[in-house]
């Protein structure tokens, strides 16, 4: 059994497991395990023995250090949802986005040290703020939890946060913000920092803007100065790994290095010297992430094992890279960077053998082609897990992209070394470097422009995943037993019928659910309500709004990466309630994207033209349109389902207050016993009408209307409902929703109430009996 410390890292990522996953299996398997150590394995075994002692060791490693790791995050270093006043440090390099910068600060003490304690402050403003790493800084403003996942598969940005250490945040003006005195920090890393920001003054002085960000993006890794159109571009080429600076960033690096000290002449102990100090200055350089360490560390494993004259090995290496950063913060094992990181260096070895004796008269293949689709084979389970996005042309584009980035690299140390000694020094290469990516992002833009570039997915299971990897090392492994022992000839066929059959449910959606399920996607000040039939009919209602600047649109940004997390490309039919912007226009993105059959409207003689534009678009997307009015009933899976419309009348409702919000589509859908009223923003004028109709409104969930506004309360309206449960779709808003006096009228009811700012997304499921209810769990929003 060779190669302990991959085994012990193994163990030790099992710690880490049981405590963030579940402990109580974990600590069986671990008692099992103990109790099998001392039964069954031999007084003489001691080789076994000594294993499993180093295993157990490391997993009690693992569960320890997570325990500490934990526990030191557990209490807020400030109380969030009043204004304070805190004194801290500039402890990472300012991120700037556009409209804000972002500082990490570590809070002082009341006795002027400086604590681990972190603070994620965001100053607001067109303009970049002027503090930098090491300032001591003044800051009053009011303090808030990050915002946390809150539909199903949704990034959580809270526990992305944590993992750095960073439990609370605080948004800002300039004004709140001061500086109380400039003070050096860690002085490699402030070296570093100057260092940086010379050379990207000098590239920003010589190259169009486009380009220079591109460049700094690849040379230094950061991300913040690509726009949100080429990231999408880039992700969906395939090549978004190249701007988190890579494996192969770092092996150009040490080239250079080792051509500098060549050319230098360097003797044996200056020239490791200088590979291994040139390495770690350029970690410093691009911030220490989980990609640059890992290859930063393999990069110095293998000069030290030179040095000393050891052998090294590549899988060893490869473990004692990912213990050392785990060690450090057990968290970041959950980092997708971490993730995808190291799965791809460990394929390009050990998956490249599927490719052995394949193409060998071919010598680009091998050299090429063979890394590059081992490297989209190793990471297409994660890639589709955390992007639900699988790229078609990304083998094409990194053959084009990984060499022009290894050229880029070479030119950027040019830059960085010759900005240092002489500036004008490094305008060619600068101009060299522009001219490269000037053809490059032609390039790219225009194979961009092709839709079939890349395929949405829906999100795997973990399963899944698991069975993907078990059956490429089973491929792996029965290949390397054919060639030495020429056997198990059907081995490889069976396991390929294996994986095939892993991907069946994968690829070929079930539509058909044992219940209907009703969803109230959390979009913050807004509706977007799902409804998925047992017969697999599915249904948008509304689809949220857009801020203000229209930058954030919650049909693009939450309701359709939501549906397509779920592996739904394809809708029935979307209904709007009305036209008001927190309801419509979110429903753009969502025929822009998905394929939808019908859309149903109000009659669009109660609106005038403000449907002109959906109108539009759902006729270019060649989807029907259907105007509904009171009275008329969409039977659904052979009539056992039926959305019967209360609201609008057929003529056109005229009230004091919103007309628009009183000509609501008001819903009321069945399925058995179970009912729902779904009731848009609908309003006190617009309830009365519904009333005097003495139409039949009693049911089991309740839509509180308008979001809980004031103006949304008719008494007898209400009492003829009976809900069991009221919910609330609202967020963070100007207009007092929910009002005091609604939420009182239900609590006086005793009626249980759930809120999407509170609870998150809430889904109802039904065999149309009973009903199920389910949240992201509860969690009161600061006043």
């Amino acid at each position: 059994m060779q190669r302990f410390i991959v085994w012990g890292v193994s163990a030790y990522i099992l710690g880490i497991l049981a405590i963030q996953n579940n402990i109580y299996l974990f600590t069986v398997l671990f008692l099992g395990e103990l109790w099998l150590y001392s039964v069954f394995i031999s007084p003489k075994g001691l080789r076994q023995r000594n294993l499993l002692l180093f295993l157990n060791v490391f997993v009690l490693l693992g569960l320890g250090r997570t325990i500490w790791i934990n526990k030191s995050l557990e209490t807020l270093p400030i109380n969030p949802g009043k204004e304070v006043t805190f004194q801290g440090q500039v402890r990472a390099e300012p991120q700037y986005y556009s409209g804000r910068t972002v500082y990490v600060v570590n809070l002082l003490q009341t006795n002027g040290k400086l604590s681990r304690k972190k603070v994620l402050v965001n100053v607001v403003d067109t303009k970049p703020s002027p503090y930098e790493y090491g300032d001591i800084l003044k800051i009053t403003g009011k303090v808030e939890l990050p915002k946390r996942a809150k539909n199903s598969g949704e990034f959580d940005y809270r526990w992305y946060l944590k993992r750095q250490g960073i439990l609370v945040q605080t948004y800002l003006r300039p004004s709140q913000i001061n500086l109380i005195r400039q003070d050096l920090g860690n002085p490699l890393y402030k070296l570093a920092l100057l260092v940086k920001a010379r050379t990207e003054r000098t590239v920003n002085k010589y190259l169009p803007q486009t380009e220079a960000n591109i460049f700094n993006s690849i040379f230094f890794g950061d991300k913040g100065l690509l726009t949100d159109e080429q990231k999408d571009m880039f992700s969906r080429l395939g090549i978004m790994h190249v701007f988190a600076v890579s494996g192969s960033n770092v092996a150009v690096v040490l080239l250079f290095l080792q051509y500098l000290s060549i050319l230098l002449r360097l003797k044996p102990t200056l020239d490791k010297t200088l590979l291994i100090c040139g390495l770690g200055f350029y970690a410093l350089l691009t911030g220490l992430s989980a990609v640059v360490l890992r290859a930063t560390l393999m990069a110095m494993g293998i000069l030290c094992a030179k040095w000393f004259l050891r052998q090294w090995d590549f899988y060893s290496g490869l473990a004692g890279a990912a213990l050392l950063i785990l060690l450090i913060n057990p968290l970041t094992l959950f980092d997708s960077g971490f993730q995808l990181s190291f799965t791809v260096t460990w394929g390009l070895i050990y998956l490249g053998a599927l490719f052995n004796g394949i193409g060998k008269s071919l010598p680009f293949f091998q050299t090429y082609l063979a890394p590059v689709l081992t490297a989209q084979i190793a990471t297409l389970p994660l890639t589709a897990y955390y992007f639900n996005l699988i790229s078609l042309t990304a083998v094409l584009t990194n053959l084009v992209v990984v060499p022009a980035i290894g050229i880029l690299v070479l030119l950027g140390m040019g830059v960085l070394i010759l900005v240092l000694i002489f500036p004008p020094l490094a305008v060619p290469f600068i101009y060299s470097s522009g001219f490269i990516l000037k053809i490059l992002v032609a390039s790219l833009m225009w194979l961009g422009k092709f839709p079939w570039n890349a395929l949405p997915v829906k999100t795997p299971s973990i399963y899944l995943i698991i069975g993907i990897f078990l059956c490429l090392i089973a491929l792996v492994e029965i290949k390397k037993k054919q060639e030495i022992e020429q056997k198990y000839p059907q081995a490889i066929p069976i396991v390929l019928i294996i994986f095939l059959l892993l991907n069946v449910g994968y690829f070929v959606p079930n539509y058909r659910q044992p219940n209907l399920e009703v969803t109230f996607i959390d979009v913050g000040q807004g509706d977007a309500i799902f409804i998925a039939t047992p017969k697999g009919k599915k249904l948008l209602l509304d689809g949220g709004g857009q801020n203000f600047t229209g930058a954030f649109n919650a049909g693009e940004k939450i309701v359709v990466p939501y549906l397509i997390r779920r592996g739904i490309f394809k809708l029935d039919g979307i209904i709007s309630s009305h036209p008001d912007t927190d309801h419509i226009s979110g429903l753009f993105p969502v025929l822009e994207t998905l394929k939808i059959n019908t859309l149903f409207i109000p009659p669009t003689a109660s609106f005038g033209q403000e449907y002109k534009n959906l109108i539009k678009l759902a006729q270019n997307e060649d989807c029907r349109i259907q105007e509904l009015t009171a009275g008329q009933t969409i039977k659904l899976d052979e009539g056992k389902v039926l959305l019967e419309v209360l609201n609008p009348p057929g003529k056109k409702l005229e009230t004091t207050k919103s007309t628009s919000n009183n000509n609501s589509l008001v819903i009321r859908l069945v399925y058995g016993k179970a009912t729902f009223l779904l009731s848009g923003d609908l309003e006190e004028e617009g309830m009365e009408q519904i009333y005097q109709q003495k139409k039949l409104l009693e049911a089991v969930v309740f839509k509180v209307p308008h979001h809980g506004s004031k103006y949304a309360f008719h008494e007898n309206f209400l009492g003829q409902i009976h809900p069991q449960i009221v919910v609330f779709t609202v967020g963070k808003n100007n207009f007092g929703h929910p009002a005091k006096e609604i939420i009182d009228y239900w609590q006086q009811q005793k009626v249980r109430i759930l809120r999407t700012d509170w609870d998150g997304a809430i889904t109802f499921r039904t065999n149309g009996s009973k009903i199920y209810v389910q949240t992201m769990g509860r969690e009161k929003v600061a006043d």
